[in-house]
């Protein structure tokens, strides 16, 4: 790396962070892009989307590495096994979304339609060679752990540090929307989407943020907390019996989370724990 890259990472690392995290996840993703243009002949691994994942954290352990040396790279590298901070929050992060689960399936029932198949939880048309434990581990270890050591280990603590948790949860979300733009190309949950659909997918992402940057605030700053919450996450909105109206139910109850979480304990730490920030 030039000496230049060197000095604008210790210069404006945060800046260096947000621009990596993309450069480097884009260029991983380009060959599903191109392949869904009909460019053919590229070179496509199987799930090969979820390799994507890389670009959070890499961008993380590089910028940090370079800018801040290993004491802050120990640190951080620390902070994704910190699991000393109260089994409430273990307990919320891994079934909190099985519950808002249970509550949409609930709500689909109460209004006439036939129960979920409870047994089927956690199976997802992506992966019918896994069963949930399986599905729930590749999650987590894929975009549970490569985005949250990146969006929630490197940059929040970082946004926070002269901002609100609520607006630092704000301008990240926005970064962090713009980093799935590829998938608008070649998911087709994405590429199907109308207007109303991204305004909706946005709102979504905001305040699914503001539960993570509660859960890492509340946490003191474990980044293995919102690991295990993202992972259960992706397994509650991904399991093939929560489409239709009950995934959407799920979407409107994180919303409610959301609100109340910041009505209950403020947008200024969005936790009753403080902020848990860093200086570089």
């Amino acid at each position: 790396m030039s000496s230049h890259m060197s000095v604008w990472m210790k210069q404006h690392p945060l800046a260096i962070y947000f621009i990596l995290a993309n450069v480097i996840s884009w260029i991983i993703w380009t060959p599903l892009v191109l392949s869904s243009l009909g460019i053919r002949d590229v070179p496509v691994l199987p799930y090969h989307h979820f390799f994507g994942a890389l670009g959070p954290i890499l961008a993380a352990i590089m910028v940090t590495g370079i800018s801040s040396g290993k004491t802050s790279l120990r640190e951080l590298l620390g902070r994704i096994v910190r699991w000393r901070v109260g089994i409430k929050w273990h307990l919320i992060a891994l079934f909190g979304p099985v519950a808002l689960f249970a509550i949409a399936a609930v709500a689909v029932r109460v209004r006439g339609d036939a129960w979920a198949d409870f047994s089927q939880f956690g199976l997802a048309e992506e992966f019918p060679q896994f069963g949930l434990i399986a599905i729930w581990i590749f999650y987590t270890l894929t975009f549970g752990l490569g985005e949250e050591a990146g969006w929630r280990g490197y940059a929040l603590p970082r946004l926070q540090k002269s901002r609100s948790g609520l607006s630092a949860t704000l301008i990240l979300s926005a970064l962090w929307a713009l980093w799935h733009l590829p998938m608008f190309w070649y998911r087709p949950g994405y590429a199907n989407m109308n207007t109303g659909g991204i305004i909706g997918w946005f709102f979504s992402l905001v305040t699914g943020a503001v539960l993570l940057t509660w859960l890492y605030n509340s946490s003191k700053g474990s980044i293995l907390v919102v690991i295990l919450f993202h992972g259960s996450v992706d397994v509650a909105f991904t399991t093939r019996i929560a489409q239709g109206d009950i995934v959407n139910i799920m979407g409107m109850l994180i919303m409610v989370w959301a609100i109340i979480v910041v009505i209950v304990t403020g947008p200024a730490n969005l936790s009753r724990s403080g902020k848990h920030t860093l200086q570089s």
